[in-house]
């Protein structure tokens, strides 16, 4: 089991180097967003994982609004 904290505002390419320091892949700064991504399922198919698990990546990192608050009922 892996715990990743997910700050607000990730981007896709902080998410998946976080995954690799967890894995203990080093990343460089000029590593695009598609070779930290493809290190880390590398490692993770090579460990025999088959599925990793997202919970409650906050609202703002997925660029889409949070939903409208609903009205009170009485």
């Amino acid at each position: 089991m892996a715990y990743v904290l997910v700050p607000p505002g990730v981007t896709a390419k902080a998410l998946a180097a976080e995954f690799a320091r967890c894995l203990g892949i080093p990343v460089t700064a000029r590593m695009t967003q598609a070779q930290v991504t493809e290190a880390v399922c590398h490692t993770y198919d090579r460990a025999g994982v088959r599925l990793v698990l997202i919970d409650e990546i906050p609202p703002s990192s997925t660029r889409v609004p949070p939903p409208a608050p609903r009205p009170r009922t009485r």
